[in-house]
C-alpha cells in the first residue's frame, strides 16, 4: 500500500488515496477487434495502478493515460445476441418507458455503440432518439429508420440544440479520466430544462471487489464506482439523485438523476462500512485466485487436455492475457457473429462461433460470467458438445 502524494480523487478531489494494486504493461483495449494475431499481439500496453478512495470510496487508475485510446468502428462491446442480457435491456426500457411515460418523447443516449438501446426505447414508445457514439460503425445506420439518428462524434454542449426529455448513458462513465467536467457538461447543455431525466448505468465496483470479480479489471475502465461515490460525482455536478440502486444480478449500478432544483435534496446516504475491508483484502485474493487457475492450467498441460474460454468480452480477454500462454487454451469463443474470426488484445487469441467449437474436441470450457452460464450450457447440450463446463 501507499499513499499517492499530490494526487487527489477524480470523483471528490480528495487527497486520502491509497493505491492497492498494481498491474504493469496490460493491453489498452479489451473490446477491439483485429484482423490479425499479429495486430493483436502488438497492441499498445498501459499500467493499472488501483487507487481508492477513503472518503467517498471511488476507485481509479492513476496511471490512466486517456490519450492511448481511440474508439472506433473496431470498438465491439455488445451484448444483444444474449437472450440474457436482452431480457435485461428489454425489461429495462420498458420501466424507464413506463417510469418516466417516454412516449413521444425525445432521448438522448451518449456512447450508444451500435444503437441497440436507444432504438428500442424508440420502437417501444414512439420515442425519437439520437446516439452519441465515436464508434458507431456507419453500416448499421440503415436500423435506424426515421425514429433514431446517431451522430459519429463524442457528446459535447456543442450540440446543446438537441432538447431531450431523457439522456440516456450506459457502460461509458467508467471511460471517462475527467467525470465531473463529462457531467457538467451535460448539466450545461440541459441548461433550465428541469424536467430533463437522467439515466446511467455504470459497472458495480462493490461487486468487483466484494465477490473477487477479478477479470474485470482493465485498462479502458479508469473508474470503479461504489453507490457512495457515484453519488458523490452527480450531487458535486449539480444533479438531483432520485435513485441509485444495483441492477442485473448486482453487477451493475444504476442512477437516476434529474437537473437539481436544490442540491441539498441529494442525499447520499453512508459508505459501505466494509468497502475498506473488501479493497485492502484484494490484492492476497487476486493472488489466490490467479495461482489457483495457473495450478489447473498447468495441471492440463501436463496431460495433454485442452480448453475453450467462452466470451470474448472483457472478462474473457484479461483471463487469456493472464494465463494464454497456456498451450492447452486453444481458443475463445462467442456468439456474437461481429466478433468471430477476429483476434483478441494482448494474448492474439482467435475469436470463434459455438459451430466451429463442435469440431474441435475440446474437453473443457471455461466460463466468464455466471450470468451467462444457463444459456451457455443449453447451447453446448443442444449442439452436442462433450465438455466440462467451469465458471471463473
Amino acid at each position: 500500500m501507499s499513499t499517492n502524494l499530490g494526487k487527489k480523487c477524480i470523483v471528490c478531489d480528495s487527497e486520502q488515496i491509497t493505491e492497492f494494486v498494481r498491474m504493469n504493461s496490460m493491453p489498452i483495449y479489451s473490446n477491439v477487434l483485429w484482423e490479425s494475431r499479429q495486430e493483436a499481439v502488438n497492441v499498445s500496453r498501459g499500467d493499472i495502478v488501483l487507487t481508492f478512495c477513503t472518503d467517498c470510496g471511488h476507485v481509479f487508475n492513476t496511471a490512466y493515460e486517456p490519450g492511448l485510446l481511440d474508439y472506433n468502428c473496431r470498438y465491439e462491446n455488445s451484448l444483444q445476441f444474449s437472450p440474457r442480457f436482452q431480457k435485461y435491456v428489454s425489461s429495462l426500457a420498458n420501466r424507464l418507458i413506463k417510469s418516466y411515460d417516454l412516449t413521444n418523447k425525445t432521448i438522448v443516449e451518449i456512447g450508444c455503440g451500435r444503437g441497440d438501446f436507444i432504438r428500442m426505447l424508440c420502437n417501444m414508445g414512439d420515442n425519437h432518439g439520437i446516439g452519441f457514439d465515436p464508434s458507431f460503425d456507419e453500416s448499421e445506420a440503415a436500423k435506424n429508420n426515421g425514429h433514431v439518428s446517431i451522430i459519429k462524434d463524442y457528446f459535447s454542449p456543442a450540440y446543446s440544440h438537441y432538447k431531450p426529455d431523457m439522456v440516456c448513458c450506459r457502460q461509458v462513465l467508467e471511460h471517462i479520466d475527467k467525470p465531473t467536467e463529462f457531467l457538467s457538461n451535460i448539466h450545461e447543455s440541459i441548461g433550465n430544462r428541469l424536467q430533463t431525466q437522467l439515466f446511467f448505468e455504470v459497472p458495480n465496483g462493490l461487486f468487483m471487489f466484494r465477490d473477487m470479480s477479478i477479470w474485470d479489471v482493465i485498462y479502458e475502465h479508469c473508474s470503479y464506482y461504489c453507490k457512495h461515490s457515484l453519488k458523490t460525482l452527480f450531487a458535486k455536478s449539480g444533479f438531483e439523485i432520485y435513485e441509485c440502486e444495483d441492477i442485473f444480478g448486482g453487477q451493475f449500478l444504476y442512477l437516476e438523476a434529474g437537473a437539481a432544483r436544490d442540491t441539498k435534496k441529494s442525499n447520499l446516504g453512508v459508505k459501505n462500512a466494509r468497502m475498506e475491508e473488501y479493497i485492502f483484502s484484494f490484492k492476497k485474493k487476486y493472488d489466490e485466485i490467479t495461482g489457483q487457475w495457473s495450478e489447473k492450467l498447468d495441471q492440463m498441460n501436463r496431460q495433454a487436455a485442452s480448453a475453450a474460454v467462452w466470451g470474448a468480452g472483457s472478462k474473457g480477454i484479461t483471463f487469456l492475457n493472464s494465463f494464454g500462454q497456456n498451450s492447452c487454451i486453444e481458443a475463445i469463443v462467442d456468439i456474437n457473429p461481429y466478433k468471430q474470426g477476429k483476434f483478441i488484445s494482448g494474448s492474439g487469441h482467435k475469436i470463434i462461433s459455438p459451430e466451429e467449437l463442435a469440431k474441435t474436441g475440446i474437453q473443457k470450457i471455461i466460463t466468464m460470467n455466471p450470468m451467462y452460464s444457463d444459456e451457455i450450457k443449453k447451447t453446448i447440450c443442444s449442439m452436442g458438445i462433450k465438455a466440462e463446463v467451469e465458471c471463473v
